[in-house]
């Protein structure tokens, strides 16, 4: 039985499902809902979130909390692994670097994704444990794997609060139905690579997205409270191809609170050759 244990932050959609089968540890960004801290783990009531009333901040994990979240494991002889947010998204990545202090027992994977993206990650490096590969081996075999991430949102207004849009650009693209279609780079970080008319047309643009670059038929979505565009996104893709693997996934507390509702994602393996 393989001594690697694999950590995520609360940014990774992650189930309880997944959690229980595979014993992935989880551990929680900050979050604060009308200046109270909870924890986003368990906050299910995505409502909550969405409304508009409701003051919310989050911030990342620091060093500290790292430490007191690896040390039972390194106290018993486990490795570990820790997958996370894009270091272009969040200082997750930074700070737990910062606190395996050049352990080689600690692995720090930065997967410059976010959300479903984090969990191709994360069941990849599953499979290469099976294998019985080192902690070393896996992620160098991890850092091989390029992950594709877009995602298009319901209203510009949170893409101005973040800072990626001017307040007039949000009005007028609201007014217009301009729907944005935003992508992680290779630094992990975010851009708006293309603007449709009509979440219709970037559901298109998503689609199109996937079958230029896709690898393999594994598709990940991620989804808030938009369950008619998710079986719609689900259809035009199985109509291009019925063999498709599609696998969806609501998204988390700590990542809505930023893309907002009406977010629909989608993540998938990429083919580096088409480039």
């Amino acid at each position: 039985m393989s001594n690697i244990k694999i950590y995520v932050d609360s940014c990774s959609s992650i189930t309880k499902e997944l959690i229980d089968k595979y014993d992935i540890k989880v551990i929680p960004n900050y979050f604060y809902l009308n200046d109270k801290e909870i924890n986003p783990l368990n906050l299910e009531n995505i409502d909550e979130i969405l409304n508009s009333n409701n003051k919310i901040k989050t911030s990342c994990i620091n060093p500290y909390d790292f430490q007191e979240a690896f040390k039972d494991d390194l106290n018993i002889g486990n490795k570990i692994l820790y997958i996370s947010l894009s270091s272009g998204l969040s200082a997750n990545f930074q700070n737990a670097i910062i606190a395996s202090e050049n352990n080689e027992n600690i692995a720090v994977f930065d997967s410059k994704t976010g959300s479903a993206g984090i969990l191709i990650y994360l069941l990849k490096a599953l499979e290469l444990d099976n294998k019985n590969l080192s902690l070393k081996e896996i992620v160098n075999e991890l850092n091989n794997v390029k992950i594709s991430s877009h995602f298009t949102i319901g209203s510009l207004d949170h893409l101005y609060k973040g800072g990626r849009l001017s307040k007039s650009e949000a009005i007028v693209g609201n007014i217009l139905r301009l729907k944005p279609i935003v992508s992680t780079n290779e630094a992990g970080k975010l851009k708006i690579t293309g603007v449709h008319l009509g979440k219709r047309k970037a559901i298109d643009g998503l689609c199109k997205l996937f079958f230029n670059e896709h690898l393999n038929n594994n598709v990940f979505i991620a989804y808030t409270n938009n369950l008619d565009e998710l079986e719609i996104l689900k259809n035009k893709l199985l109509k291009e191809n019925s063999n498709l693997n599609i696998y969806s996934y609501q998204i988390d507390s700590t990542m809505l609170c930023h893309c907002g509702p009406k977010t629909i994602a989608i993540f998938y393996e990429k083919n580096v050759s088409q480039s």
